[in-house]
């Protein structure tokens, strides 16, 4: 699996994308994230093709095509997945042949053509699809699961399995924003079988927030709110065996959470720290208290951008050299890496 530092084209809206592949070549990076608003926009196939052609020349990686899709009314997924193909967007499996991807069906009264007078989760009947295609040749998505009423925020391969992914299981009445209350969010699919599972049945809180494969593949972390405050987090393998689950009740309740491949510890971004990134350590028994160690400030200004794009969502290199990061500050979102290697 490989590992790429780059750019969200977002950054600079008022660029061309011509003038946004000048600039990341006087830098380290080697990719560009190309949004779906301005530079590359939905449906514009021919654009999405020169775009995508532009970058390779330039000896830059397309790492993902960001589309809103499930963020923006009214969007219509084969749209989005014809500008991704065509602008050679992956987010693959770990040998490469596969993309996966969950999608969730459009406001109702948007597919209608109706005014929008009510909220897109106060509706009950959302169809949610995970799908695969081919990524190096041509080939028709393929519906790995389907679920209604649904929608799904996540997912991922396994690092090392490309038979195995994750994802988010979001049920009404509140979807993402805390699913039904009671069934597990995090879900194991099996693609050869098509059998699907929650990673386990009992959680110290009734919604896992995010979730990351450990580098090898042998199990996920996750975290989420505790219902009287705070939050947990936990390791546990993909056929449910718990490996650390530990509850913090004053920590706050939202961040992001990766693993590091190089120590025994997660990366977190928000949970014990508003402006910091830290190693949370899970190698020792638990005794209530958290064991920290701060790897770099990241001074993010949440919120200040609409969406995530203000949230670092942190990221490490399968090395162990490098972690990556989002800020925004400004009104402006840049990605960062930090080398790591003299902490260790």
């Amino acid at each position: 699996m490989s590992w790429l530092t780059g750019l969200v084209s977002i950054t600079f809206r008022k660029l061309t994308p011509a003038e946004i592949i000048g600039l990341v070549k006087q830098t380290p990076l080697t990719s560009i994230e190309w949004g779906g608003d301005v530079h590359v926009p939905h449906g514009d196939i021919k654009r999405a093709a020169e775009v995508g052609k532009m970058t390779r020349n330039a000896g830059l990686v397309v790492s993902a095509y960001g589309s809103y899709y499930g963020e923006t009314d009214g969007l219509v997924f084969d749209c989005v997945l014809d500008t991704a193909v065509a602008l050679g967007a992956p987010s693959v499996s770990p040998d490469e042949r596969w993309v996966a991807i969950t999608l969730s069906s459009a406001h109702p009264q948007i597919r209608r053509g109706e005014p929008v007078t009510r909220s897109y989760v106060s509706y009950p009947d959302h169809t949610l699809r995970v799908i695969r295609v081919p990524f190096k040749k041509p080939g028709n998505p393929e519906i790995l699961f389907e679920r209604k009423p649904a929608q799904s925020a996540h997912c991922a391969f396994s690092p090392t399995d490309p038979n195995l992914l994750y994802f988010d299981l979001d049920l009404p009445p509140a979807y993402w924003n805390g699913s039904d209350g009671k069934t597990p969010r995090i879900w194991i699919l099996d693609i050869s079988s098509r059998n699907t599972r929650p990673l386990k049945k009992s959680f110290p809180g009734p919604f896992q927030t995010h979730t990351s494969w450990l580098w090898d593949g042998s199990a996920l972390a996750y975290h989420g709110p505790l219902p009287g405050g705070g939050i947990y987090l936990g390791i546990t393998t993909p056929d449910g065996q718990t490996r650390w689950e530990q509850s913090f009740p004053k920590a706050r309740n939202y961040g992001h959470v990766a693993a590091d491949p190089s120590r025994p510890a997660l990366i977190l971004d928000g949970d014990f720290s508003t402006d910091r990134l830290q190693w949370l350590y899970y190698d020792k028994p638990n005794d209530g208290t958290p064991r920290l160690e701060p790897i770099c400030r990241h001074q993010t200004e949440w919120k200040s951008i609409p969406g995530q794009y203000s949230h670092p969502h942190p990221l490490a290199d399968p090395t162990g050299h490098w972690i990556a990061f989002n800020a925004a500050r400004r009104g402006r979102s840049d990605v960062f890496v930090v080398d790591i290697t003299e902490k260790r």
